[in-house]
């Protein structure tokens, strides 16, 4: 088979439709933070998070580590947020990222409703 030869406007096209996490597409660009450095910090707060949740025995080197994602990780977020009024969205991404939210929810009664569905 011969490889199909797209222009640079079609393989512009076509990326838009690969799946792209919300902050590869959103906040990569705005914030100096990788995204599979920010995965990582989570995995990492979050098994320590299990031991508290669960009462286990947390040692003082645990704690500082807990103390540490979460400041990092904290500062992340409130960069992320402080570039928010920076991020031009479509209507077709403004719908996607309250459709993936809502079906992602972890309660049914907590919703994002568009105002223009009234």
């Amino acid at each position: 088979m011969s490889k199909t030869k797209f222009d640079e406007k079609d393989q512009d096209l076509i990326k838009k439709y690969i799946p792209r996490s919300n902050w590869e597409k959103y906040f990569s660009d705005l914030i100096d933070e990788k995204e599979d450095s920010l995965k990582d910090k989570w995995k990492r707060l979050y098994k320590l998070r299990n031991k508290v949740a669960h009462n286990r025995y947390v040692k003082k080197s645990d704690f500082e580590q807990i103390k540490g994602l979460s400041n990092n990780i904290k500062s992340v977020i409130d960069k992320a947020s402080a570039k928010l009024v920076e991020i031009d969205l479509t209507e077709e991404d403004r719908e996607s990222i309250i459709f993936t939210y809502n079906l992602t929810s972890p309660s049914p009664c907590v919703r994002i409703v568009v105002a223009s569905n009234f």
